[in-house]
């Protein structure tokens, strides 16, 4: 039996919604789903097989941790969990999902997912590769620190707080929840707002918003 299912009062309050008990389910479930996101893996999709490499850099693991445990934690993806299969494996099922849909819906994530016959010819670069600066990349570099900082600048105390402690910092959830005083439920919902507002923003100023976010935070 999983953790989740164990107990019958937490399985009850997780399905109400309660923000203490969904909380407890991130921070039990997280490593696993983000060691999975991390590890990839093959599907079928319109006939063809695919590899999904895994996420290779922070922001891409993050995003999809985000998108995986909002769409866990809806209302009806909560009522739907029967609490006999192991929460782990359903968990899984809705990350390979999001990983899925990201292929099937999204062009920007198009690299990451390779066709099986490709795929040592088509390797991912290390999230580490070399850095060679130009005059273009400084000019650029500042451009999108100015933009940045313009974005940070519209927002309110506490959405700038997240940005400096998350994004600037990179601090874990956990530490900026605790020096900001919100539930894990409140920074991710608000931590997803404040990304997609910017990269919208980035989209809007001409530059390719996931490739460029990582040269922001400076």
């Amino acid at each position: 039996m999983s953790w989740l299912c164990e107990n019958p009062e937490r399985l009850e309050k997780f399905r109400q919604g309660d923000e203490q008990t969904l909380t407890e389910v991130y921070y039990q479930y997280v490593r696993e789903v983000a060691g999975f996101l991390r590890a990839g893996f093959t599907f079928n999709c319109n006939g063809r097989s695919f590899r999904f490499c895994g996420c290779h850099t922070p922001f891409e693991l993050d995003d999809f941790l985000q998108e995986t445990f909002l769409r866990a934690f809806t209302q009806r993806t909560r009522e739907t969990y029967d609490g006999v299969r192991p929460y782990r494996a359903y968990l899984l099922t809705i990350a390979r999902n999001v990983a899925i849909d990201r292929l099937r819906h999204s062009q920007r994530w198009s690299r990451l997912f390779v066709p099986m016959s490709t795929q040592t010819a088509n390797k991912p670069q290390p999230a580490e590769a070399p850095i060679t600066t130009s005059p273009e990349k400084i000019l650029v570099s500042k451009q999108l620190s100015k933009i940045y900082h313009n974005f940070k600048a519209s927002l309110i105390e506490l959405d700038r707080s997240v940005c400096e402690l998350r994004f600037e910092q990179s601090l874990t959830r956990k530490q900026t929840t605790q020096r900001l005083g919100l539930s894990a439920m409140q920074l991710r919902v608000r931590e997803h707002r404040l990304r997609t507002k910017l990269l919208k923003q980035l989209g809007n100023s001409g530059y390719e918003p996931k490739r460029e976010l990582a040269s922001l935070c400076i």
